[in-house]
This record gives C-alpha cells, sequence and structure tokens, in this order.
C-alpha cells in the first residue's frame, strides 16, 4: 500500500507540472475568452485516461502511477468549476454553456477514442 502512494505521489506530481505547462504556453498562441489551456488539458488528459484504462491492469502499481497519480494530477476539472462560475458571474453565460457543453462531450469522446484506439472492446 505504501509504495502505491509514492507511485501515486509520483504521478500526480508529474501531472500537475504538465497542466501547469499547457496552462502557461497556450496563452501564446490563444488570446480569446475561451480557458483553452484547462479546456485542452481536460480533453488530453480524458483521451490518456482511456488508453492506460485499455492496457493497464486495475490496481496495480504502474495503474496507481499513470490513472490515479498523473491523470488525477493533469486534469483539472476543480479550475474548470472556477473558471465556468467566473464566465457567469462576468455576464458570458453563453460562452459559460458552451464551455460546460464542450468539456463534456469531447472529454466522454476523447476517452472512447483512446480506448478504442488502445484496443478495448465493449
Amino acid at each position: 500500500m505504501e509504495i502505491q502512494l509514492l507511485y501515486i505521489l509520483v504521478g500526480g506530481g508529474l501531472g500537475s507540472v504538465c497542466r501547469y505547462l499547457i496552462a502557461q504556453y497556450t496563452p501564446q498562441y490563444y488570446k480569446g475568452n475561451f480557458p483553452l489551456g484547462t479546456f485542452t488539458a481536460n480533453i488530453l488528459g480524458c483521451l490518456i485516461i482511456g488508453i492506460f484504462v485499455a492496457i493497464l491492469q486495475p490496481n496495480t502499481d504502474l495503474d496507481a502511477c499513470l490513472v490515479t497519480g498523473f491523470c488525477g494530477g493533469f486534469t483539472t476539472f476543480s479550475s474548470f468549476s472556477k473558471e465556468v462560475f467566473l464566465l457567469f458571474d462576468t455576464h458570458k453565460t453563453k460562452l459559460a454553456f458552451f464551455y460546460v457543453i464542450s468539456s463534456a462531450l469531447f472529454g466522454i469522446l476523447a476517452v472512447l477514442l483512446g480506448y478504442t484506439i488502445s484496443g478495448g472492446h465493449f
């Protein structure tokens, strides 16, 4: 059990650093109001978790490191929720709804894609 906590810690730290880098570099290429950095991290994280779920054995050290740790540190739904709130708070209602719907839709599709391209079957 203790070793899995270490794997989760390492994976979570790496995931958080990757998320931070996406958030730092996205504004250099996109200047709009849509929170593209968080959106990108969430959708990419959903794709990655779909791949990991398809190819890793559950409840292993590698699963703990990559699924629980890395993907848990990389995806940012707490930041997502805050950004949706701020969009509503600044009366950008249409953009807020678009962000919520597109994040959910593309996230689910990315998990399905990652799972499918990694050999997962329904």
